[in-house]
């Protein structure tokens, strides 16, 4: 967290800032958002969308606003800029850091693996749509899961007499058995 009063100066930090910056606190203390902001640029991918937001809180002071930074080393922080009002009036502004790398991590992976099991899904779909046989998915209990046909007109019965039913359930004890085997 770092405070700035009206006047766009350091007045406040917190230790996990400190220590995230590089910075010292006694470094930190009194200097204007601008040199802060050089600073921690030097470090930082996404300029642009920093001076997109910097430019928002200098023309509308009242303004909120929430951006990512991403840092030449990987991480990335997303920061969330508001101003700081004393009996409603503007004093100041607050400006809060939470390192969100890991969650970004974790986003990318999973979209990783979302995208592989489609592509499974379509393999699957389109290797199960080139057999000409009835196929029956069953569970480990021979419960009916699901019903493959090219031709709806190959199947006797409708799916829904036998869907989420047991294997026992609809054939013969015999039967039953030489299909579970």
């Amino acid at each position: 967290v770092v405070v700035l009063d009206q006047h766009q100066r350091v007045v406040r930090v917190n230790k996990r800032f400190v220590q995230g910056s590089g910075l010292q606190a006694n470094q930190l203390m009194g200097r204007d958002a601008d040199w802060l902001h050089q600073r921690l640029f030097q470090r930082i991918d996404n300029n642009s969308a920093i001076q997109a937001v910097k430019q928002l809180e200098q023309h509308d002071p009242d303004s909120e606003a929430l951006d990512e930074i991403r840092f030449h080393d990987g991480q990335i922080f997303l920061r969330h800029s508001t101003p700081q009002r004393l009996n409603g009036e503007i004093v100041g502004r607050v400006l809060s850091y939470q390192n969100i790398t890991a969650l970004r991590q974790t986003v990318q992976k999973l979209q990783e693996r979302e995208a592989v099991l489609e592509q499974t899904r379509a393999d699957l779909s389109a290797t199960l749509e080139a057999i000409p046989d009835l196929l029956f998915e069953l569970d480990e209990h021979g419960t009916y899961l699901a019903v493959h046909a090219q031709n709806a007109q190959q199947l006797i019965v409708s799916p829904d007499l036998f869907l989420g039913k047991r294997f026992t359930d609809l054939l013969s004890t015999r039967s039953a058995s030489v299909g579970m085997a």
